[in-house]
């Protein structure tokens, strides 16, 4: 399991979710779903937005995490799912 550590990252930095979305001109709902772990895709692109605006390495925004292991376990267990709404 790989996990985004976005949210980790402003906090060190004292940034808001706005603030990156300033800083990165990505749209801010985006930003809202990285940082609550709905990642399933980063283009490059966004990503090295998001590394000079928080100056650091891509490595250092995702943490790998084994599938075998306790703590992957309990992510996959309450990991919040999208909901999907239609009318």
């Amino acid at each position: 399991m790989i996990r985004f550590l976005l949210s980790t990252r402003l906090g060190e930095g004292r940034w808001t979710q706005a603030d990156l979305a300033r800083a990165t001109d990505i749209s801010p709902s985006q930003i809202w779903e990285w940082y609550h772990g709905y990642v399933e895709r980063i283009p490059v692109y966004q990503l090295e937005r998001i590394c000079i605006a928080l100056d650091c390495q891509p490595g250092d925004l995702f943490d790998y995490i084994p599938d075998d292991s306790e703590a992957a376990k309990r992510y996959h267990q309450t990991k919040p799912r999208k909901v999907v709404t239609t009318k």
